[in-house]
């Protein structure tokens, strides 16, 4: 399991059941090259719940900028 904090204070967690997601693995090896991609990783490595707090974070986040 992987925990942790990123520098603007979003708390995560990722269970070793999601790092060993085959689909996960598809995903990252693609979206270098498809960036469409990227909400479906973060769906896949945090899951639905946390993939909405990090929304909200993020929207928290810009709201302070403008």
């Amino acid at each position: 399991m992987l925990k942790g904090i990123t520098k603007s204070g979003f708390n995560y967690e990722v269970t070793d059941e999601r790092l060993d997601d085959y689909e996960l693995i598809e995903a990252l090896l693609e979206v270098d090259t498809n960036p469409i991609l990227l909400p479906k990783v973060i769906k896949l490595l945090l899951g639905e719940s946390q993939k909405n707090e990090l929304i909200d974070h993020i929207k928290v986040r810009m709201a302070k900028f403008q």
